[in-house]
């Protein structure tokens, strides 16, 4: 079973952005990224580099989708 190995929750490109990051047990690293336009964009880690994953979204409150999942699987682990 593969589950959460860590959790981090962090600001990039100059503060405008907040980066969710999760690393598995199997060693996968990806991230969901909030913008300050309310944009959320996915991404997961090929080495050294984030590649994106899907298409970036704008969050929508009826639904959740998979990178706001992401966002608050971070927020429950970190408690």
């Amino acid at each position: 079973m593969i589950t959460i190995a860590n959790a981090a929750e962090y600001s990039i490109n100059g503060g405008k952005e907040m980066a969710y990051q999760i690393t598995y047990s199997d060693g996968a690293d990806i991230r969901a990224v909030l913008s300050a336009g309310g944009w959320i964009r996915k991404e997961w880690k090929d080495g050294k580099e984030w590649k994106l994953a899907g298409k970036p979204y704008i969050v929508n409150h009826n639904k959740q989708r998979q990178g706001e999942r992401v966002i608050k699987a971070v927020k429950e682990w970190l408690k």
